[in-house]
């Protein structure tokens, strides 16, 4: 079950409080439970293995990404200032859809999905970056690489027998995800990496061996953000620094982009710009024809899913951005540090 980033921490849930109470003095503990269920209380601790887990969200947190989903919507209804009142019949917030919300309270709302607006900014275009001709780019962004001779760092060394999971697949937390192969950057700012194609299972590791010196890779974060997101900007600023201190700990970064500023697929240059400017390190890729987006809203952009590389499971799926509940996460997949 995706979870919305409204909720305080996917996969937790306030020691001896209840949905809606008050947030000071709780504290937080991690939910067991089995792919498809709902924790009933929160009244212990897990073993610390690595599985998915539901929690419910605040009244008042509900409330803002309802009102934030509004805004993305009717900002991609009237890109450049020209009103596209067909896009408004893709509103699909999940908030909104759970609860049956009819278009009479929705239309009520509007004035402050617009004042949201007018706070973000209409989107400006990124600056050049090493602009690269988009000329004989396939709609996925593939070009003809070639050979890839030389072996980049950010990505294990290939073992030809490793056999990526079979069937079923699916799209919630406990299935496991079908590979998915994008072209893009293992390290940009390595000038030796070249523009290759990088696929899940390049991290697959059931034997626990293919990270530095033999260790094992535990975890995959995968970002998923658009250049006209201003929450992904921020979540951006420092995730480099959460993966650079989670990386020898087994966590393993990688970030999509799907659509440029004005709400457009995104093309390489949108990876250039948004390697160079948040010094990304770790492998980038370009979603032209938005792969990952079953697996989120686009209006609740971005999108963080934690994989387990043991077995390729989905272990979390949190749309939107909190810096503490991110942190928390890294720390207890990495570590099995679930307070």
């Amino acid at each position: 079950m995706q979870r919305s980033w409204t909720q305080m921490l996917p996969g937790w849930q306030r020691e001896g409080s209840h949905a809606g109470a008050p947030e000071s003095g709780v504290s937080l503990v991690p939910v067991s439970v089995s792919p498809g269920t709902e924790p009933a209380s929160a009244g212990g601790s897990s073993a610390g293995s690595l599985q998915p887990s539901a929690a419910a969200s605040s009244p008042r947190n509900r409330a803002f990404h309802k009102l934030s989903c509004m805004s993305v919507a009717l900002r991609r209804a009237s890109v450049g200032g020209q009103p596209r009142l067909k896009k408004l019949g893709k509103l699909d917030c999940p908030s909104f859809r759970e609860e049956g919300v009819p278009m009479t309270k929705l239309l009520a709302l509007f004035p402050l999905a617009f004042a949201l607006i007018a706070c973000g900014g209409a989107p400006s275009n990124p600056p050049p970056v090493d602009l690269v001709p988009d000329a004989g780019e396939q709609p996925d962004g593939e070009v003809d690489a070639g050979e890839v001779p030389y072996q980049d760092p950010g990505i294990p060394p290939p073992d030809p027998s490793i056999v990526y999971p079979a069937p079923p697949y699916g799209t919630s937390p406990g299935d496991t995800i079908h590979e998915i192969k994008l072209y893009g950057y293992a390290d940009f700012s390595d000038p030796n990496s070249s523009w290759r194609p990088i696929a899940l299972s390049d991290f697959y590791d059931p034997n626990g061996n293919r990270g530095p010196d033999g260790a094992p890779l535990k975890v995959m974060l995968v970002n998923v953000s658009a250049v006209w997101c201003q929450v992904c900007k921020l979540e951006a600023s420092s995730l480099q620094a959460k993966c650079d201190a989670a990386k020898d700990k087994g966590l393993v970064c990688y970030t999509a982009i799907f659509e440029d500023s004005v709400y457009e697929p995104a093309t390489r240059n949108e990876i250039n710009y948004w390697a160079s400017t948040y010094g990304i390190t770790y492998p980038i890729v370009l979603d032209r024809t938005f792969k990952w987006g079953e697996y989120f809203d686009e209006n609740a952009t971005p999108m963080n899913m934690f994989i387990d590389l043991k077995t390729m499971q989905i272990l979390d799926i949190v749309m939107g951005y909190s810096d503490r509940d991110i942190s928390l996460l890294i720390k207890c997949y990495t570590e099995g540090v679930c307070q």
